[in-house]
């Protein structure tokens, strides 16, 4: 009996495991928004912006799935997910509105946390949120914005912004991760596209656009680069499954791991898993070879 009793103890751990290992797989997408670069356009002053809670107003009746809060379809292999759909673990719009307040942030302005604190008051709508995972992956976003005074409600700038796209997931193909940096820098285009017209709008004391697109401040999150250069010019690259240019390329990260992957038509995809660390230059040099 003793015997029993500790190979059922030593049972216990690996069955945890397991169940960990599932859960995991079939559980929902966290999408962790973390802008790597600050924007081009600041904020000349630290004014207090407060932002409200976007609306979900997708037309969620043709979408075949009842969760709000599913994406998408998956149709081909993603290593950690199980599920055939993408579902996000949380609302769409708080997603967006935190996004909202991270790039504000980094664009110079104080984003308070009650209205009758502000200057300026943002809301806006979410029209459509939608990630198809297949031999192409496909999303889709749509928002729109308004950007008031707080004292009178004055309108000062308002619009729609969308980010539609096509990616090639890469040689080892999609990962929660993946699809969460994908998401993450989307909605970033979006949202900063949307950014610059609100700047454009303000009182010249409060904004104004800034002369080039920087790091984000090393004083608030150290960073490392990483330059990627090819064979063949002009290839895609691809960081985390995310496309950030065509070679050969430089930018800067925060320190990490990541997953890099070269790509151009008519070549076989080269991927490669690289360190960056604070302060010093990863350099790539990809040979492609003929398909």
């Amino acid at each position: 009996m003793a015997g029993l009793k500790e190979n059922h103890k030593k049972l216990i751990p690996f069955f945890a495991l397991l169940l960990l290992i599932f859960t995991g797989c079939a559980g929902p997408l966290e999408v962790k928004y973390e802008p790597r670069t600050q924007g081009q356009f600041k904020a000349k002053e630290p004014a207090p912006v407060f932002v409200s809670s976007f609306e979900d107003k997708r037309d969620l009746s043709k979408s075949p799935f009842k969760d709000p809060r599913t994406i998408g379809k998956i149709q081909a292999t993603v290593s950690d997910i199980t599920d055939d759909k993408i579902t996000l673990s949380e609302n769409v719009v708080d997603i967006v509105s935190r996004a909202y307040a991270k790039e504000l942030a980094l664009a110079g302005f104080t984003v308070v946390s009650e209205p009758d604190k502000a200057r300026y008051l943002i809301s806006g709508e979410v029209r459509e949120f939608r990630l198809e995972v297949g031999s192409q992956d496909e999303i889709a976003i749509e928002l729109s914005y308004e950007l008031k005074e707080a004292q009178g409600e004055k309108t000062l700038s308002s619009g729609v912004e969308s980010e539609k796209g096509e990616r090639f997931a890469g040689v080892m193909g999609n990962s929660r991760t993946t699809l969460s940096n994908y998401i993450s820098a989307s909605l970033q285009k979006a949202i900063r596209r949307s950014i610059e017209q609100m700047v454009a709008k303000l009182p010249a004391s409060d904004g104004a656009p800034a002369a080039k697109e920087e790091p984000i401040n090393p004083s608030s999150q150290s960073t490392g680069s990483v330059a990627v250069n090819s064979t063949q010019e002009r290839a895609k690259v691809y960081i985390d499954g995310v496309y950030y240019g065509l070679t050969p390329l430089k930018l800067d990260l925060a320190p990490g791991i990541y997953e890099v992957t070269v790509t151009k038509k008519g070549f076989k995809p080269a991927t490669e898993k690289i360190s960056v660390r604070q302060g010093a230059t990863t350099e790539i040099e990809t040979e492609l070879d003929k398909e």
